[in-house]
This record gives structure tokens, sequence and C-alpha cells, in this order.
């Protein structure tokens, strides 16, 4: 499936998982396309949540963060997306449409 999108300039584009899975970071370089679907999801980010200084002496509560992989420069929403690991242990099936994986 091929999502038509526009960005701030009000410019076309379109997106897809395959092209999510090309400009893919180099962290997922290893990752198959089939665990790419299942294993990842697209989240946005703010700039300032990257830019932000983060203090090591603060303890940190909860569940541990999810791992975040931020597209190559190809990819159209590179500077606002990124792709985050689901946790270990997630149940996710794909849904896959047509007759076969390409």
């Amino acid at each position: 499936m091929v999502t038509l999108l526009s960005n701030a300039n009000g410019q076309l584009y379109t997106c897809s998982q395959m092209q999510d899975y090309i400009f893919r970071g180099p962290d997922m370089e290893q990752c198959s396309l089939l665990a790419f679907v299942i294993d990842t999801w697209e989240e946005a980010y703010m700039q300032q949540e990257v830019d932000a200084v983060v203090d090591p002496s603060v303890p940190k509560h909860g569940q541990p963060a999810h791992i975040q992989v931020h597209y190559t420069a190809d990819h159209p929403k590179w500077q606002t997306h990124c792709r985050v690991f689901h946790a270990n242990g997630h149940n996710t099936l794909p849904r896959i449409t047509g007759p076969w994986l390409p």
C-alpha cells in the first residue's frame, strides 16, 4: 500500500512500508522485511526531544525506553519520524496482502 502525504510546504510525496524499509537507519541493516514490519512501528518525534540533554544523575522510573532508529536522510520523513522497536515478548501478527511476500 502506498500513502500520499504532504509536508509543511504543501508538497506531496508518497510513503510505503517498502520505502520505510529501504531507508531504515543503519542500526536496522540486519533486520529482515518481515521483522521490520512485525517488530517496529513508526512514531513522530519533536526536535526538542532529540536535542534534550539527559542528566545521568537523575534516576529513571518505570519501564525501559523503547529503542528508536532514525531513517536515513533519503527518506521523506527522516527529520520528523523514526522507527521504534516493540518490547521483548510482544505478540504481533503481520497482515500480508497479496499471494506472497516480496
